[in-house]
């Protein structure tokens, strides 16, 4: 290190100390940079809790406001992984699409639509239709009520007729439109019983237009 004529060595130092005017630290200052605790001021980007936890969250107000877990578990969306409803749901015209393809569980479970057509098909093997089909057991009809039970037909038109097969098609009970009697057809004659006796027969199977009485007759 050289040394001046007074023995001085020549000293110079690598470094200027230089004073930051800027370093004052402002209320205004801080407000820009940091978030208040009192909420005083607002945050302008993204905040990362880095996995930790917000805690004592209030229930929200706004549509953006943070909501705690109570809020979510009560107001939230059903889980996918299942819950309940508690009142009506509108699919708003949306399908409800991946229903089991089985019978359902219990009788208010939702059916899909193939399910549903196979029941409505497996129906109609064990049901009579109102165009027409055939009983293969007894058909009973209940009296119970105050009511007057009628099985035949009240609409008949011009040209239309009524019958009521008695085991064959030719024996029956027949009638039709415009003020026509009603017609008993029978291949072996009609016999009238009152408590198992015999009261009456017409036609027989050797003259079909014969009568026969097997009681007295009471002319009024």
């Amino acid at each position: 290190m050289p040394v001046d004529k007074f023995g001085r060595r020549d000293y110079r130092p690598t470094q200027t100390l230089v004073r930051d005017t800027t370093a004052v630290v402002s209320i205004s200052r801080m407000n820009d940079k940091f978030l208040r605790r009192d909420g005083t001021n607002t945050a302008v980007g993204t905040i990362s809790m880095t996995g930790n936890t917000f805690t004592n969250v209030s229930s929200p107000e706004n549509d953006h406001d943070a909501a705690n877990k109570v809020y979510v578990d009560n107001n939230a969306r059903i889980s996918k992984r299942g819950g309940e409803i508690l009142g009506n749901l509108n699919m708003n015209n949306f399908r409800l699409t991946g229903l089991p393809p089985g019978l359902p569980e219990i009788g208010n479970d939702a059916v899909s639509w193939s399910q549903a057509v196979q029941l409505v098909k497996d129906s109609e093997i064990k049901c009579v239709k109102k165009t027409g089909g055939m009983v293969e057991g007894n058909l009973f009809l209940s009296a119970v009520g105050n009511y007057d039970r009628m099985l035949g037909c009240i609409d008949l038109e011009a040209e239309r007729s009524f019958t009521i097969l008695l085991g064959t098609t030719a024996n029956k009970l027949y009638y039709t439109f415009r003020r026509e009697p009603v017609f008993l057809y029978t291949d072996n004659g009609f016999l009238v019983k009152t408590n198992n006796l015999n009261v009456c027969q017409l036609g027989t199977v050797d003259d079909l237009s014969e009568i026969i009485f097997y009681k007295d007759v009471r002319m009024n």
